[in-house]
């Protein structure tokens, strides 16, 4: 069972992607954010300028957010700044995390750093 808040935010991606036979919807990073295993330990980081990955399957995916953390957006995948390949969150034997949109920079649409078509 996933440990999540829903937001709504799913209705609102930067865009669509189809990765490894699944479609999935985008959001598109201003700032370099740190992304998180599903437990909440470091994985990385999202560039600026690059997009995360989320299943367009379910509500978790679309529109999560971490239960300790609801600052954090769960996602599948995170966009390579160095040849735009989709790299899979994976880590405590599950293949998604979360990572944060930077809500300490603003929560206006122009100051978040995660963004979609709002």
């Amino acid at each position: 069972m996933y440990h999540a808040f829903f937001t709504g935010i799913g209705k609102y991606p930067y865009g669509r992607e189809y990765i490894n036979v699944a479609w999935h919807i985008t959001f598109k990073f201003r700032r370099t954010e740190n992304v998180y295993t599903a437990t909440g330990r470091y994985w990385g980081r999202v560039a600026a300028g690059m997009r995360v990955a989320c299943l367009d399957t379910t509500e978790f995916y679309k529109s999560g957010s971490g239960q300790k953390n609801p600052h954090w957006k769960a996602i599948n995948y995170v966009e390579r700044s160095t040849d735009r390949a989709w790299i899979k969150v994976t880590g405590d034997g599950v293949n998604y995390g979360f990572v944060d949109i930077g809500l300490d920079h603003g929560s206006s649409p122009s100051s978040i750093s995660m963004y979609g078509t709002w």
